[in-house]
């Protein structure tokens, strides 16, 4: 090996720095990346899959069957749609005089391992938001906007505003996917700000008079919002820094904290099963660790002197029926 080559050990997954990995900055139930959509392992980064187009298969051709003769022959129609799975990574690493300095109970590996973790939660965050929780996305129906004065067509009234109405319109538009899809919606995902102004609602309130002050919460508004159950309430409480290091920070949550998200999402991906949205996870290139569990993989680099820390994801987020989705654009006015 020539004098400028480096010394560099094999990299492998260090199932230990994976344990770590899961023991992020921030509280998991701020992200929503991980906990709306099912996941679909894929073996290869792009490819297609089938759609069965809306309407299909809620026909009624059933008719009486002649003496002697054979019922209505029906069949159904597949279409196919695209699908294409980055791979994200990201690198520390930490020098040998890092470590001969750092002193117990510090760990400098765990510390190097919960920064790479982090920013990979924020990244699929950001990658979520931008795919749904954005105007223009949820084509299958028109989206709904919220307004300080006189709704118009396809607005609301703001729900801080006096005399606002969220029970009522959310109730409306669950009908819209339930007559045009056959589905209610079974997922509810609101911007922090929506939440603190729904808890606080006097519509919400007054169906709990009974319940201690501050104590209504998630489990409180799906039953409100899910009138027949099987519904949930899904938070996008995660923040971020947007601001290059050594600038002042620039603080603000991921997903837009005055939007909403209604949808039909299923409970896992299946053939003929409807889901507003899906998340491909390239399983063929990493495994388990594509998405729902972060894997960590190490190495040594001789000629620096240091260990090197990745931590590699590989998905993609994609909405697969714009009909199971309406998106609430500025459902509270800012602060």
């Amino acid at each position: 090996m020539g004098l400028n080559s480096p010394t560099l050990e094999e990299a492998r997954l260090d199932e230990q720095l994976s344990n770590v990995s899961v023991a992020f900055t921030q509280e998991a139930s701020d992200y929503v990346a991980g906990t709306v959509a099912p996941v679909v392992p894929v073996q290869q980064p792009a490819g297609f899959y089938q759609i069965i187009p809306k309407g299909e298969f809620f026909r009624n051709r059933v008719e009486p069957r002649p003496m002697g003769g054979r019922p209505p022959n029906v069949g159904h129609r597949l279409t196919r749609q695209p699908y294409a799975v980055e791979e994200y990574a990201l690198e520390g690493s930490l020098d040998d005089r890092s470590r001969s300095n750092a002193t117990p109970p510090y760990d400098p590996e765990q510390s190097k391992v919960r920064q790479i973790t982090e920013e990979h939660l924020i990244n699929k965050d950001v990658k979520w938001g931008a795919e749904y929780f954005v105007t223009g996305q949820w084509t299958g129906n028109t989206e709904q906007t919220g307004v300080s004065g006189a709704p118009g067509a396809n607005e609301f009234q703001q729900f801080n505003e006096a005399g606002s109405d969220p029970i009522g319109v959310i109730q409306a538009q669950n009908r819209v996917l339930k007559k045009n899809t056959g589905r209610w919606g079974n997922v509810l995902v609101l911007g922090s700000k929506v939440f603190d102004d729904l808890i606080e609602h006097p519509d919400i309130i007054s169906r709990y008079v009974n319940v201690e002050p501050g104590v209504i919460g998630k489990s409180q508004l799906a039953e409100v919002f899910f009138r027949r159950g099987g519904g949930r309430i899904v938070v996008a409480d995660a923040i971020q820094n947007t601001a290059n290091p050594g600038a002042t920070d620039v603080m603000d949550f991921i997903i837009d904290e005055q939007a909403m998200l209604l949808a039909y999402v299923a409970s896992s991906p299946g053939i003929d099963v409807p889901s507003a949205m899906y998340t491909f996870a390239w399983t063929g290139l990493l495994g388990p660790n594509a998405f729902s569990t972060i894997g960590v993989w190490r190495g040594r680099d001789g000629r620096a002197h240091s260990d090197w820390f990745q931590v590699r994801m590989a998905y993609s987020f994609q909405i697969v029926s714009a009909d199971l989705g309406v998106f609430f654009n500025t459902a509270v006015a800012a602060s």
